[in-house]
């Protein structure tokens, strides 16, 4: 008998691994910067109120006005790296050929499988290819498998987690949220739900009032936990320290171009402490007090040298985000030896080679269960081929990414993706 007073129970550190997989996720959607498109509609405000906007990833500098913080979150710039980066590693494994076999099950059922996984219309290639991408972007994912009118298959993100255990014989119990929409009349609302599986019985809960009120309870003829867990080698996602680079040059090229428009364009007057600051305007000359001629104005700018160390610091970030992304920078004018690429294209396959042992496995274990919804216990087995096409992987990433940087704009950024997808 499932314990309401559990319920509420999450597993430790849930709130800062959550917190962590937004980040990662806005940085894999290229949405560092979303925060600008709701205020490029108003306009500049010259007041120098505290309140107002707030952006999650750009940083307020000390002593910045609210107004100056507010053109800087406009103006603010994602590169996108994270977003071009996971998104290369999933075309790769997409474009994998892969082999399902089924011993024990009748060739329409495999046919089923094989176009309809999920009793959504998808197909088991690109689910495996949905598994791998969650797994790539949050360190670990989850399959579960469920029987209505027929069993079938679906994802669960690891953000949906909410608490889970194991024991000596396994996975004990599994506890996630999600949203279910209600409907009533032409009124639709999203409300939230809670599934807890467990050994004995598989439950589905519904809140209210900050409660939780069962809805459905059903005995689980599996006499297991129908969930597998999918990771590459820990549960540490890979795409973290991208994002954090990403996170990185969008915050320094804010700042480099506030230095620069007051490089440009912008100095400061000192004046003597006798100037009464409210005669100054446009048209109006100030005289300078008698004996004050030895502190007299002077025009202060920022040093013109001031940009060498950012500009250093951004290659740096860079040099780093294509050693750690395996997509390494050939070195100005030196041609890269094929030694060099081949250990590049080693790393490479090295996450593919992992992300398809794991979904091997994963889908392989996932499709026993879904079998055993039908009383049937069949042999699996899912091959995906390790011939992943990477000749000219780093040099067609590299062309994207210098487009984006030059900023040729997103007709030609969509069209060199668009001709990657199809190449890969």
């Amino acid at each position: 008998m499932i314990q309401k007073k559990n319920l509420k129970d999450t597993y430790e550190g849930r709130q800062e691994i959550n917190t962590l997989l937004k980040f990662i996720h806005d940085a894999a959607e290229g949405n560092l910067d979303k925060v600008k498109y709701k205020m490029l509609k108003s306009n500049a405000s010259m007041s120098k109120h505290t309140g107002g906007y707030r952006d999650p990833y750009l940083m307020r500098f000390q002593y910045e006005t609210q107004n100056h913080y507010e053109e800087r979150i406009k103006l603010a710039n994602c590169y996108g790296y994270t977003k071009i980066i996971a998104d290369s590693y999933k075309f790769l494994f997409e474009g994998a050929d892969k082999v399902l076999t089924i011993e024990g099950a009748s060739d329409d059922q495999i046919n089923q499988v094989m176009q309809d996984v999920d009793g959504n219309g998808t197909p088991l290639d690109a689910f495996a290819a949905k598994v791998f991408y969650n797994t790539l972007i949050d360190g670990v994912s989850f399959i579960g498998s469920d029987n209505t009118e027929r069993p079938y298959l679906y994802c669960i993100p690891r953000a949906s987690l909410k608490n889970m255990a194991y024991d000596e014989n396994g996975l004990a119990f599994f506890i996630y949220e999600t949203f279910k929409q209600k409907v009533e009349g032409i009124k639709a609302e999203q409300q939230e739900c809670l599934y807890v599986f467990t050994r004995e019985e598989l439950a589905e809960f519904y809140e209210e009032n900050d409660d939780y009120k069962l809805k459905q309870e059903v005995p689980n003829q599996l006499e297991r936990v129908p969930v597998v867990h999918c990771e590459l080698s820990d549960t540490t996602p890979l795409m973290q320290p991208v994002a954090s680079i990403d996170l990185n040059l969008m915050n320094l090229d804010s700042e480099m171009r506030s230095i620069i428009r007051n490089q440009a364009g912008l100095a400061f007057l000192v004046l003597p402490q006798e100037v009464d600051l409210d005669a100054l305007t446009d048209t109006t000359v100030i005289q300078m007090p008698r004996g004050a001629d030895i502190a007299k104005p002077d025009w202060i700018g920022y040093p013109a040298s001031g940009l060498g160390a950012h500009f250093q610091y951004i290659e740096f970030l860079q040099n780093t985000l294509y050693e750690i992304s395996r997509l390494r920078r050939q070195q100005k004018n030196q041609a890269e030896s094929g030694l060099a690429k081949a250990l590049d294209f080693t790393q490479t396959r090295a996450v593919l080679n992992a992300g398809a042992d794991a979904i091997e496995t994963a889908i392989e274990q996932s499709l026993k269960i879904y079998f055993q919804w039908l009383g049937q216990d069949v042999e699996v087995r899912y091959k995906v081929d390790r011939n992943f096409e990477l000749a000219d992987f780093d040099d067609e990433i590299r062309q994207i990414l210098s487009l984006q940087s030059i900023g040729l704009g997103q007709v030609a950024e969509a069209a060199a993706k668009k001709q990657f997808r199809n190449k890969y």
